[in-house]
C-alpha cells in the first residue's frame, strides 16, 4: 500500500536519469581500488564529484589552451526546504523544489545531475536484496537509510547547467528544516564547506571529498583549474520555509563562519 511519502521526491527523478558511476568510470579506472571506492560516493554524493563528472576533467596535466571546458563559471544557491522526511509534508518539499526548478529553467539552465539524501527513506531503491521482490527491497533500503539519516549531514544537491556564452554550473543546495526543531545544521555545514572548498579552501578537501588519496586530489585540482570563476562573494539562501527556524539557520550560520574564522587564523 502506498502513502503519501510514496509519492514524493519524483519531481527530480522524471527530470534526470541519476546513474551510479561503475568500475568502468574513466575517472575511477585510473585510480587505485582503494581510492576508487571512496571517490565513486564523492561522484554521486557531492557538487564537487559530480561536476567532475559532468567535465571530465583529466586527472593531470594542463588544459589544452582552447578547451571548451574553460572558463567554466560555479554559482551556488542553497535553499531550506520541509524536510521531507522529518517535517511529515512530503508534498512541500515537492512544490518548493518545483518552483525553484522551474524558476532555473525560465533562465535557460538544464538539470544534469542530483542527489537527494531522503529519496532511498521514502522511496528505496530495491537494490539490497536483489533476490527479494519489489517491495521487500524497498522496505529493506527504507529501513537501512532510516537508521542512518544521511539528511542529517548530508545536503541534497543539484547541478543545473547553462552551455552558452561560457559554460555556466549551478549548485543548488538542499537543506532540510522542520518547524520545530529548524534546520538540518550539520548539512548545512557540509553544503558550506563545498562551496568553500570551490572557492580555494584546502582543508575542506582532505576530510570531506577524500583528497588525502593522491589521485583524487588530482582529479579535484583539475576541477579547480577548469572552474576559474566561482562566484565566492556572498552566500545567496532562500529559506527558511517555517518561520520557527529563522533563530535555527542564524546560529548555524554563525557557527560556521566562526569555525571558518578560526581555521583561517590557525591552519
Amino acid at each position: 500500500m502506498r502513502t503519501d511519502r510514496d509519492q514524493s521526491l519524483q519531481t527530480v527523478k522524471s527530470g534526470a536519469q541519476q546513474k551510479k558511476p561503475k568500475t568502468a568510470h574513466p575517472l575511477l579506472a585510473q585510480l587505485k581500488p582503494e581510492e576508487a571506492d571512496v571517490f565513486s560516493k564523492v561522484l554521486t554524493d557531492t557538487g564537487p564529484g559530480m561536476v567532475a563528472d559532468f567535465l571530465g576533467v583529466p586527472l593531470a596535466g594542463d588544459l589544452a589552451q582552447h578547451d571548451r571546458r574553460s572558463p567554466t563559471q560555479a554559482r551556488f544557491l542553497f535553499a531550506t526546504l520541509p524536510d521531507p522526511v522529518d517535517s511529515g509534508e512530503p508534498y512541500a518539499f515537492d512544490r518548493f523544489l518545483s518552483s525553484l526548478e522551474a524558476a532555473l529553467f525560465q533562465n535557460r539552465y538544464s538539470l544534469s545531475r542530483f542527489y537527494l539524501p531522503w529519496q532511498d527513506c521514502i522511496l528505496g531503491s530495491g537494490e539490497s536484496n536483489p533476490g527479494a521482490n519489489d517491495d521487500q527491497g524497498t522496505e529493506d533500503e527504507r529501513k537501512v537509510c532510516l537508521d542512518d539519516r544521511p539528511f542529517e549531514y548530508r545536503p541534497g544537491v543539484l547541478v543545473f547547467t547553462r552551455p552558452s556564452p561560457s559554460t555556466s554550473i549551478l549548485l543548488l543546495y538542499l537543506i532540510g528544516e522542520t518547524p520545530t526543531s529548524g534546520i538540518q545544521k550539520i548539512a548545512l555545514h557540509t553544503a558550506l564547506d563545498e562551496m568553500s572548498w570551490f572557492c580555494g579552501d584546502q582543508n575542506t578537501a582532505h576530510d570531506l571529498l577524500g583528497a588525502k588519496y593522491e589521485g583524487i586530489r588530482s582529479v579535484l585540482d583539475s576541477v579547480r583549474r577548469v572552474i576559474n570563476q566561482p562566484d565566492c562573494d556572498k552566500v545567496n539562501i532562500l529559506g527558511p520555509s517555517f518561520s520557527g527556524s529563522a533563530q535555527s539557520l542564524d546560529f548555524a550560520l554563525s557557527s560556521w563562519r566562526n569555525r571558518k574564522k578560526t581555521s583561517i587564523c590557525h591552519p
